[in-house]
């Protein structure tokens, strides 16, 4: 009978690891899809330095300032202006054991003026704030280029 109790108590240990973090989910990606919003507003400006200012340590850590904003500068002369975004998926990877920091990744399909663009933010949270981690783009071509 002991030995039960150890084991459900151990389960529910684990299951409040697995849940750790998931509380808030909606929150978090409201608050990711606002940093979307203003990374798009600060590329449209051209305040490169802006944003990498406004990143967590693990992008900094993974690129110097000179080479992100030579990254982001030449990307976005290749896609063009922006024009609009629709968010196509969310993964939201939460924190197991104390490993890691949870995660979303986002994955937008967005319009600018030169290409059709899918676009994949990570976003890290820390001390229960979103912080931007990470970007990927990948072009496709454009309908309005015939």
């Amino acid at each position: 009978m002991k030995f039960k109790k150890a084991i459900y108590a151990t389960f529910l240990t684990l299951l409040a690891f697995v849940f750790q973090g998931c509380g808030n989910a909606a929150q978090s990606q409201d608050t990711a899809q606002k940093l979307v919003d203003e990374f798009h507003r600060q590329l449209s400006q051209k305040k490169y330095s802006e944003i990498y200012r406004d990143s967590n340590d693990t992008l900094k850590n993974s690129i110097n300032k000179e080479d992100f904003i030579k990254f982001i500068s030449d990307a976005h002369e290749k896609m063009g202006s922006f024009k609009e975004a629709k968010l196509l998926n969310v993964i939201k990877k939460s924190a197991f054991f104390g490993k890691g920091r949870p995660t979303i990744f986002m994955t937008y399909r967005s319009t600018y003026s030169n290409y059709l663009v899918e676009e994949l933010f990570i976003f890290e949270e820390k001390n229960s704030k979103i912080e931007f981690a990470g970007y990927k783009y990948t072009l496709f071509e454009s309908d309005s280029k015939s």
